[in-house]
């Protein structure tokens, strides 16, 4: 069990008004202590949004004059904040899963040093994402990727074809998910950040996201957490589901991604990036 922080939510927002208004109604039912809208710069009315909702309701809208990119506007929680707390990090178009998520984190938070713990991210259809956590970013890890993009098309129509690749390569995959599972606790170099918690004094300690990458933040995060000796776990007692209505963002994310690989691996070392396992 953690110690007492209180818990807040933070949600990096970009013209997803629409669903921020499905969701700021879950979150307040919540117990969080307060609820932050990051916001990256929006055009489509979601201030209004937020500030129709809020009346005293603890929901609090930061927003920035130029559109940056999702890494950075996770970063506005370090300025905006102000106390010592946990950070649930969550998308915009998500719906949550868990009852009292705030009371359930100091169950899932370690109390010593921890670097983050991620929960689980349900596909729209119910199912873990083939994305919710994996290893160390590298030459290993882009092998599984590719196979973990194989299987993905293949849960809903042809589970079976889906757990013989998971057999066939099931040492390649050992560090990803399987979400043809139960998913258990266990410990992960990264975990999506649609529905991770990390303290606030680590986030800032790290400097929070490089704001140079629009893709692959959260592997870059991970690898400096884990450069300063601390750990990072998965635990599925805390559960979103990602809807997916709509991809507000218009860039090539193929093209953003291989960039954003290239990068990490430049800042990290490329002896890094060539690492097998965790």
């Amino acid at each position: 069990m953690s110690e007492k922080l209180p818990v807040v939510a933070a949600i990096p927002n970009y013209n997803m008004g629409q669903q921020l208004a499905a969701l700021l109604p879950e979150l307040t039912s919540q117990g969080y202590a307060d609820v932050f809208v990051l916001d990256d710069a929006s055009t489509d009315g979601s201030r209004e949004v937020v500030e129709n909702f809020n009346h005293g309701s603890g929901v609090h809208f930061v927003t920035v004059a130029e559109n940056k990119g999702a890494g950075p506007t996770r970063n506005l929680i370090i300025g905006a904040l102000g106390y010592d707390a946990i950070i649930h990090f969550m998308d915009a178009d998500v719906t949550l899963k868990t009852e009292r998520i705030p009371e359930v984190v100091y169950d899932v938070m370690p109390t010593g040093p921890v670097g983050f713990v991620g929960g689980l991210l349900l596909t729209p259809e119910g199912i873990q994402s083939v994305w919710n956590y994996g290893p160390h970013q590298g030459l290993r890890g882009d092998v599984g990727a590719n196979i973990q993009a194989r299987i993905e098309p293949l849960l809903i129509n042809n589970p079976d074809k889906a757990n013989a690749i998971r057999g066939r390569f099931s040492q390649l995959l050992e560090d990803w998910p399987d979400p043809l599972s139960a998913p258990v606790r266990r410990q992960v170099f990264w975990n999506v950040e649609a529905n991770l918690l990390m303290r606030s004094d680590v986030f800032a300690k790290l400097g929070g996201f490089d704001e140079k990458l629009r893709e692959h933040e959260i592997q870059d995060l991970a690898i400096r957490v884990h450069n300063i000796g601390l750990l990072g776990y998965f635990d599925p007692s805390i559960s979103v589901l990602h809807k997916n209505e709509q991809n507000v963002r218009e860039y090539n994310r193929l093209a953003a991604m291989l960039k954003a690989e290239l990068y990490i691996a430049r800042k990290h070392g490329f002896r890094s990036w060539l690492k097998s396992g965790r």
